[in-house]
């Protein structure tokens, strides 16, 4: 059976797996998006649960918060290492000259907090 393809007027969902995700074209993240675009990307992330946004171009730091905080308030982590002016990213990367993988202790939830 599986998650049934939602049809937008401004975006593109198809659904990534039978039961989970959807990829998600027709709008561009690297800029401030309209509330009708919002909705609709709100509404496939309800639906789908996991949206991937391929073939981005790069967002800038504050439009990445802007767009995070239309989904409710951002949480910036006392301990973790963040961007430059930016609280509120968080960053996660590692080099193929990395010892470690950054990100290990990362909670989605951020269940570690509470």
């Amino acid at each position: 059976m599986g998650i049934e393809a939602k049809t937008f007027k401004h975006i593109v969902a198809k659904p990534f797996a039978p039961n989970l995700g959807a990829e998600i074209t027709g709008v561009d993240l690297s800029q401030t998006i309209s509330e009708a675009e919002f909705s609709e990307i709100e509404a496939a992330f309800l639906a789908y649960q996991v949206l991937f946004f391929k073939d981005q171009k790069e967002i800038p730091p504050q439009v990445h918060i802007d767009l995070g905080k239309r989904f409710g308030p951002l949480h910036s982590h006392p301990a973790a290492p963040t961007m430059a002016g930016y609280p509120e990213i968080f960053e996660i990367h590692a080099t193929r000259h990395s010892k470690v993988a950054n990100g290990e202790f990362w909670h989605s939830d951020v269940s570690c907090d509470e």
